[in-house]
């Protein structure tokens, strides 16, 4: 055999053991996916060990901001998609539009965040039959700046965000660990998008309470911009343009 042919049929074969591997972590093995009955009773959660994955509580608009790594204010609905086929139900016993999806990976792996989005992409094209496109658009939002001196103690440690959670009658407290200020940003429940302006990009600890969505107008709640000022930050309104992802087709996801 001549031997650059030899060359070039190994680097073929090569390629295609490589578009292999792509394929097969670029989705899930297996998924099951479940409306929650019980309407919405908590704050969405992902969870992943190993090859598994596990998103409890996401609507769909949750699972595309997941997916594509947004926040949910950057999620919206195209012109032919009802409010009423996406947007989650309260009330028990109707379709609520919440799901909790269990999806496992190849055996053997550990994927990153990143990489499982990656695969919950696929898993809500296949699914859910989804279709999207991305555009700009002018959004009132809340940008977080720094108001003195940040209390956040930087952690120059090794391992993983940590968060524990807790109820307490002004809201949600968090205590974090290890945590970049996305984290914080993603808990405080503000009415609208909270663009981060800070410039601290490190891992930090802190601890704070932001009221949950349905305390909005209970005196006793933290609202998130007492929430931040406890934490030598502060928010401001203000319009930007951003990217913003519009969902033109969705359906009921496919039987498990």
């Amino acid at each position: 055999m001549n031997p650059t042919h030899a060359v070039f049929g190994f680097l073929a074969l090569s390629g295609i053991a490589s578009l292999q591997a792509q394929s097969r972590t670029a989705q899930f093995e297996v998924a099951s996916i479940r409306e929650m009955a019980d309407g919405m009773r908590s704050i969405p959660e992902f969870k992943a060990s190993g090859p598994r994955a596990e998103y409890y509580g996401f609507g769909i608009q949750m699972l595309v901001a997941e997916a594509w790594n947004v926040q949910g204010d950057q999620v919206t609905l195209g012109p032919g998609v009802s409010p009423n086929q996406v947007l989650p139900m309260m009330v028990a016993g109707r379709s609520t539009r919440i799901y909790h999806i269990m999806a496992q990976a190849s055996d053997g792996t550990t994927p990153t965040r990143d990489e499982f989005r990656t695969m919950l992409k696929s898993l809500l094209a296949t699914r859910f039959k989804l279709a999207t496109h991305t555009e700009k658009r002018d959004k009132d939002v809340y940008v977080l700046k720094t108001n003195g001196t940040p209390k956040l103690k930087p952690n120059t440690g090794d391992g993983t965000c940590r968060v524990t959670a807790s109820r307490t009658s002004a809201g949600q407290r968090m205590i974090a660990t290890h945590c970049p200020v996305q984290t914080l940003i993603r808990n405080l429940f503000a009415d609208r998008m909270v663009h981060d302006l800070t410039g601290l990009t490190g891992f930090y600890d802190f601890d704070f309470t932001s009221a949950l969505p349905f305390q909005s107008n209970d005196p006793e709640a933290t609202t998130p911009f007492t929430a931040v000022k406890d934490l030598g930050l502060k928010l401001e309104t203000q319009r930007l343009t951003l990217d913003t992802l519009v969902i033109d087709h969705v359906e009921k996801p496919s039987d498990n």
